[in-house]
C-alpha cells in the first residue's frame, strides 16, 4: 500500500502541471502579438529622410527614340502651309512604299517592308482605322489638317496599341496637350488657305475652347483640285509610235471636306 500511494503522488503533481500550463499555451497560440509584448520584442520603424526625384518631361520625340526597335518621325509643324497628303509624305520614309491608284484623292494604301497592305495598322491617336472587312486603310480619307506629326514603327507594333500587326504600324498624333495653353471660354479660331498647281486649294479652320476641365475641339477642312496634269499618252498602241501624244488628264477633278 505504500508503495501505492508514492506511485499516486507524482501522478497527481503531473496532473496538476498539465492544467496549470494549458490555459497558457491556448493564450499564446491565439494571440501571437500578445505573446511578443510580454517577452519584450516590440516592431520597430524607422523614419528616413524625404527623398524627392525631379527629371525633365522627354519630349514626344525623345519618348519615341527610346522606344526599342526601328521607329521614325515625320514632324508636321514646319509642313502646314505645303500641299501634302499621308500618302506622299508616307512615301519619302524609309521602308515605306505606297500604292495609289491614280492622282490627288485617289485610293492610297501603304506597305512597310514589302509587307502587304493588311498587315500594316493604322491609328489616329491610338484608335484604328484600317477596314474590318479588308484590312487595309485608304490614307487619302485621312487629312492631314489638325496632325501634328506621323509616328511609323517598322516591322512590330508598340504593346499601348493593343494589337500586333507583321509589317508595322502606323500612329497619326493629333494636336493636344501644350496647344491647350492660354485657351479659355473664348473660342481661339485659327484658318490657313493653302494653293498650288492644277486649281488646287485647301482651307482649314479649327475652333477651341475650354472651361476648366472640359474642353471644345472642332476643326473643318475643304480641300479641291482639278488634276488635269499632263501626261504621255500612246492611245493603246505601244507599237505604233505615231499616235504617241501628250494629253491631259480628264475626270481626274476632286472636292472632298
Amino acid at each position: 500500500m505504500e508503495h501505492r500511494q508514492v506511485l499516486y503522488i507524482p501522478a497527481l503533481v503531473f496532473c496538476c502541471i498539465v492544467l496549470l500550463c494549458r490555459p497558457a499555451a491556448a493564450e499564446t497560440t491565439d494571440n501571437p502579438g500578445e505573446r511578443e509584448n510580454r517577452i519584450g520584442v516590440m516592431d520597430t520603424l524607422f523614419w528616413g529622410p524625404e527623398i524627392i526625384v525631379e527629371a525633365q518631361r522627354l519630349s514626344p520625340k525623345d519618348e519615341l527614340y527610346n522606344r526599342p526597335g526601328f521607329v521614325a518621325l515625320i514632324d508636321l509643324e514646319k509642313r502646314k502651309n505645303r500641299m501634302d497628303d499621308v500618302a506622299s509624305l508616307l512615301s519619302r520614309a524609309v521602308g515605306v512604299r505606297i500604292k495609289q491608284y491614280g492622282g490627288l484623292g485617289s485610293f492610297a494604301t501603304v506597305s512597310i517592308r514589302g509587307s502587304s497592305s493588311s498587315q500594316v495598322q493604322v491609328y489616329m491617336d491610338g484608335v484604328p482605322l484600317n477596314d474590318a472587312l479588308t484590312g487595309t486603310a485608304n490614307l487619302s480619307d485621312l487629312a492631314l489638317g489638325d496632325i501634328t506629326r506621323i509616328e511609323i514603327f517598322r516591322g512590330f507594333s508598340p504593346t499601348i496599341f493593343g494589337s500586333s500587326s507583321i509589317g508595322g504600324t502606323i500612329n497619326l498624333v493629333s494636336s493636344k496637350g501644350d496647344e491647350w495653353d492660354g485657351v479659355g471660354i473664348v473660342p481661339s479660331v485659327q484658318s490657313r488657305a493653302t494653293a498650288g498647281s492644277f486649281d488646287t486649294r485647301r482651307y482649314l479652320v479649327t475652333l477651341k475652347s475650354r472651361c476648366r476641365r472640359a474642353g471644345l475641339h472642332l476643326h473643318g477642312g475643304f480641300m479641291e483640285s482639278r488634276g488635269d496634269f499632263d501626261f504621255f499618252d500612246d492611245n493603246a498602241t505601244p507599237e505604233n509610235p505615231c499616235d504617241d501624244e501628250t494629253s491631259a488628264r480628264a475626270n481626274a477633278k476632286i472636292a472632298s471636306a
